[in-house]
């Protein structure tokens, strides 16, 4: 967890420091990151118990950087990585990250709400990834959250950057969408299955693939691609 902490600090250009619990915290510190252990311990009034990437991240920015705008707007880039950046109105950054599944991304964003109280909350999703997008639509649907929903043709970087997730995330944010009143029953394609099955074949090392109800499963989020795998390997020896 620390090395992983320190690498997405870096990479959000964050500026920190390691520490022990027995070392003096310095003044120019505005947060502290720690355990739940050590965290009675810790002389700061703003301290953050670490139990996660992205939601530690949401409060460090949320306690570091108070910016003010009449609201905010959350894109999201749906698809295998789901890329989100969080957007003070008009378009001041505020936050980058990158998801690999959609109840990480759904308590996410939740998660930036609730730490917004009184302040409004908007979220431009990517019209791509139906599946994907439509599983993201349902989880966030009942929040209170106004959700759009955005023409993401163009949104893509045209390198292949190791952000690119986040940067599209970025632009789909800035742009105007039609608001999501009705959402459409998660059903996966037929090219999300073949996907899917693709992808099977390749974590058993060409055994089997999965058959295309099972792989469907999968892309409606009832499985992992690992259990889905490893059930139909125990099926297959039974």
């Amino acid at each position: 967890m620390y090395y992983d902490l320190v690498r997405v600090l870096r990479g959000f250009g964050i500026p920190f420091e390691s520490l022990s619990p027995r070392r003096r915290i310095p003044s120019k510190v505005s947060v502290v990151l720690t355990t739940e252990a050590e965290y009675p311990r810790i002389r700061c009034r703003n301290k953050v118990i670490v139990r996660g990437i992205e939601g530690t991240l949401v409060r460090v920015k949320r306690i570091s950087e108070k910016v003010e705008g009449e609201g905010i707007v959350i894109g999201i880039d749906p698809g295998e990585q789901i890329g989100i950046a969080v957007v003070a109105m008009p378009s001041k950054a505020l936050l980058f990250l990158t998801s690999h599944d959609v109840e990480t991304t759904v308590s996410t964003v939740a998660s930036i709400v609730d730490m917004n109280p009184g302040r409004e909350v908007f979220v431009n999703i990517g019209s791509g990834a139906p599946t994907i997008r439509n599983r993201i639509l349902h989880g966030l649907k009942g929040r209170g959250i106004r959700l759009y929903l955005v023409n993401e043709s163009r949104t893509s970087p045209r390198s292949n950057y190791s952000r690119s997730d986040e940067i599209a995330a970025f632009k789909i944010a800035l742009l105007k969408g039609k608001e999501v009143v009705d959402i459409p029953v998660p059903d996966p394609s037929p090219g999300e299955v073949r996907e899917i099955q693709r992808k099977s074949r390749i974590s058993s090392r060409g055994r089997f693939t999965l058959p295309k109800e099972t792989a469907r499963r999968v892309a409606l989020g009832e499985l992992t691609l690992e259990q889905a795998v490893k059930e139909y390997e125990k099926e297959k020896e039974d």
